[in-house]
């Protein structure tokens, strides 16, 4: 199993805004909201894959998980990392 790191400065951004205390927007979505869905193109191309949440080092992200039919690929937290690493079997 191999692990290419990915340091997501995104991730990174949005870890030290989570770190904040803010007042919530008049139209923030409710902390009970569903749970965001694909697009319908990366649904269509992702199809055989799993979509759902990944979590670690107190953040989240949601992604595509693949089996090997699509290459056994998917995202997964790394608690060394400010971030997560993409994990592969080949």
């Amino acid at each position: 199993m191999r692990r290419l790191v990915v340091s997501l400065a995104v991730v990174a951004v949005l870890g030290a805004g989570a770190c904040q205390q803010a007042t919530a927007p008049a139209d923030a979505p409710a902390a009970n909201a569903a749970a965001p869905s694909p697009a319908p193109v990366m649904a269509e191309t992702f199809a055989s894959c799993q979509w759902g949440e990944v979590t670690g080092s107190g953040l989240s992200i949601w992604s595509y998980a693949c089996g090997a039919e699509a290459g056994d690929v998917r995202l997964v937290a790394d608690d060394t990392l400010p971030g997560f690493a993409i994990e592969f079997d080949r």
